[in-house]
This record gives structure tokens, sequence and C-alpha cells, in this order.
């Protein structure tokens, strides 16, 4: 695996959610992984925080991974929510359709307060 296909994932809790703290790029080589991190959170606790703060790159695999979870942490009582998108990853979003489906935020701490 190339550099350039390599993500990394931790996770901590804060308050009533978790956070993802994503970092490198999400492709249909690595989606796979985001898919499954982002699974196990939500099985831990539906309301979660993706901080894409890091991300620089992110395929139609990986949006459909987010897409995936939330509507599993909805039918659970929770949400996925988004932080940190930069204009890149806001642009796809926007080009898919899918900034008004996601609640977006400009930090974790800001979701924070809407999961309270």
């Amino acid at each position: 695996m190339s550099e350039e296909s390599v993500i990394n994932i931790t996770k901590s809790q804060s308050g009533p959610a978790i956070i993802l703290n994503v970092s490198g790029k999400i492709d249909a080589l690595t989606a796979p992984e985001f898919k499954k991190k982002i699974a196990a959170a939500v099985a831990q606790n539906p309301k979660v925080i993706c901080n894409l703060e890091k991300v620089h790159y992110i395929s139609s695999a990986g949006v459909g991974a987010l897409i995936e979870n939330k509507n599993n942490a909805s039918k659970m009582g929770g949400d996925v929510y988004l932080s940190n998108l930069n204009i890149d990853i806001k642009k796809v979003f926007d080009l898919l359709g899918f900034s008004n489906f996601f609640k977006i935020y400009k930090n974790p701490q800001e979701a924070i307060k809407k999961f309270s």
C-alpha cells in the first residue's frame, strides 16, 4: 500500500459522543477500514463525530461508508456528524449533494454541543 493510500483513525470519548479523528486519504483501498471503524464506534455509542480535518481526499466509497453508518446510527437514536471539512472535501459533499444530508460543524466541540 502506498503512503498516499493510508488512513489513520483514532477514537476518543468526549461527553455524550465518540470522536473519530481521521487523517489521510479515504479511497477505494481505505474505505473498508474507514467503514469498519465507524461501524464499531456506532455499535459502542450511536453518537459519533468524524473529525475530517486531516483528510485530504475522499472518494464516493468513503462517502458511502459515512452514509451507511449515519443511517445505522439514526436507527439507534443517534447520528454521525462531520467536522472540520477542508474546502476540497466540502466541495465533494456539495457536488454529490450531501452537504444538506450530513450535519457539518466547524469543530468537534460545536458538534458535541448538538448531541448534549
